[in-house]
């Protein structure tokens, strides 16, 4: 429970940006990362998509990048709904006045 005084208040909101800084820095690194291999990998095939997406990663870096990448896109969309879940979270937490 948060202490209901500058300081504790102070305390409670050093560990909520720490915490959504963490989560945001997370979501950025694994966004980035697949935007990182699909552009090093489409771009030398500008008419694949993303059903073509399993065979070019699979013939440009090995058999098993498909796994990896259904993997990132996963924890891709996990971490856009934590991070969603969080804003929504701080929105209410102001608007209440909690």
């Amino acid at each position: 429970k948060v202490e209901r005084s500058t300081a504790g208040i102070s305390e409670a909101l050093n560990y909520n940006l720490i915490e959504c800084g963490l989560a945001l820095f997370m979501s950025f690194i694994i966004n980035f990362s697949i935007i990182s291999v699909a552009a090093a990998t489409f771009y030398y095939n500008p008419d694949a998509g993303l059903n073509q997406a399993p065979s070019l990663l699979s013939q440009f870096l090995g058999d098993y990048s498909v796994w990896i990448f259904g993997i990132a896109l996963f924890a891709s969309g996990q971490s856009s709904t934590i991070t969603g879940t969080y804003a929504g979270q701080f929105v209410m937490e102001g608007f209440l006045n909690l």
